[in-house]
């Protein structure tokens, strides 16, 4: 990536060369032990998966069947200032600049919600389940746009103090995230 990045500057220094993000899907085996503490879940703990962890959606195009029988899924995560996954997209700026001499990132589903809207495993502080004849709250849970948009900003914010380019696809804006300088786009 880095060779392709030199390559293209050769010929144009002022390309802003940027990666294709989808920040929230993560390709690996093994979901439970790389982020713990940052996994989009279901009401009973399970974690969410894009495709929904449906063979035929990933049969031949992501992942071979080898891989699949492994446990390989694109699973989702959300990042907080708090969690690790945050904490691993923060870092992910300085090792795209330094290292790949990357200048940008287009952010796809930039608070946007893969997956679900909301989160069993973190409270957000606000929302929650509430049964409809009792009108009584039944089960705490987390919006991931509520929950991600003050790292997400974060982010932003590291790129441009890095000279670097986010261009936002599908941004869901809020008081914080209409702060930041960013580009903004609709597929």
């Amino acid at each position: 990536v880095k060779q392709q990045a030199d390559a293209i500057y050769a010929i144009d220094p002022s390309v802003k060369y940027m990666f294709h993000i989808a920040h929230a899907l993560y390709a690996t085996d093994k979901p439970k032990e790389l982020f713990p503490d940052s996994m989009l879940t279901f009401p009973d703990g399970r974690q969410h998966t894009y495709g929904d962890s449906d063979a035929y959606y990933y049969g031949g195009s992501y992942f071979s069947k080898e891989r699949l029988d492994q446990g390989w899924r694109w699973w989702i995560f959300y990042p907080t200032k708090k969690n690790s996954f945050g904490k691993a997209m923060l870092d992910s700026v300085d090792i795209m600049v330094d290292k790949l001499h990357c200048r940008g990132a287009f952010m796809d589903g930039f608070m946007w919600t893969y997956g679900d809207a909301w989160t069993y495993g973190e409270w957000d502080g606000h929302s929650a389940d509430i049964d409809p004849n009792t009108k009584m709250i039944t089960r705490k849970k987390g919006s991931v746009l509520l929950l991600s948009q003050e790292l997400l900003a974060e982010y932003v914010n590291k790129w441009n103090k890095r000279g670097g380019t986010v261009i936002a696809n599908y941004p869901v804006f809020t008081r914080t995230l209409a702060k930041e300088k960013m580009v903004c786009d609709q597929e």
